[in-house]
């Protein structure tokens, strides 16, 4: 019976730790849409071709493919948000185990890895959902970019984030904020 109670008490705090997470990561979100908005409107001040999302920044013909500019904007809003997220998923959500950890620089290496493989799936499903030959591309006769609600690009981010974060959750408990066992 205290093995059963022992479960049930881990299940709650599993529960709590997945809450902070989501409460984190939504903080993240907000962040990420932000800087994705900023960049998106920015770039084209810098880089006139960035006007369009799918323009090509990079052409990949060994790939059959090209890097694009919500590629670009993806990645650059990925890297604040991620630090974002280490840093108050540190302090917060994993706290008892990073009290153990050493410094800062300690879990980050593996928290950005993490973020980064989610990263490279959420670019797949957002190119997915963007390119105009995908068979579950956002429909162009809705998301036409008439207005900031039908923008194609900012639905397939916010998809590409809600597709990530179970993944991210995952691996960022068993192996970046995993807990040390005593003498371990």
């Amino acid at each position: 019976m205290p093995h059963l109670i022992g479960l049930a008490a881990r299940q709650r705090a599993n529960f709590a730790q997945f809450i902070r997470f989501g409460l984190v990561g939504g903080s993240g979100v907000i962040i990420n849409f932000l800087v994705y908005y900023i960049v998106r409107r920015l770039a084209p001040l810098v880089w006139p071709s960035a006007e369009s999302i799918r323009g090509v920044v990079l052409p990949l013909p060994w790939a059959g493919t090209n890097i694009r500019w919500y590629h670009v904007f993806s990645m650059a809003a990925f890297v604040v948000a991620n630090v974002s997220n280490y840093q108050l998923n540190r302090i917060w959500t994993f706290r008892s185990v990073c009290r153990a950890q050493r410094g800062w620089w300690s879990g980050f290496g593996r928290f950005f890895l993490v973020g980064l493989l989610c990263q490279l799936v959420g670019l797949a499903v957002e190119t997915a959902l963007l390119h105009a030959h995908s068979p579950i591309q956002l429909p162009p006769e809705i998301f036409n970019e008439s207005t900031g609600l039908r923008n194609p690009g900012y639905w397939a981010h916010l998809i590409m984030i809600a597709v990530t974060i179970p993944m991210s959750f995952l691996f960022n408990k068993i192996w970046t904020f995993r807990g040390r066992r005593p003498g371990a």
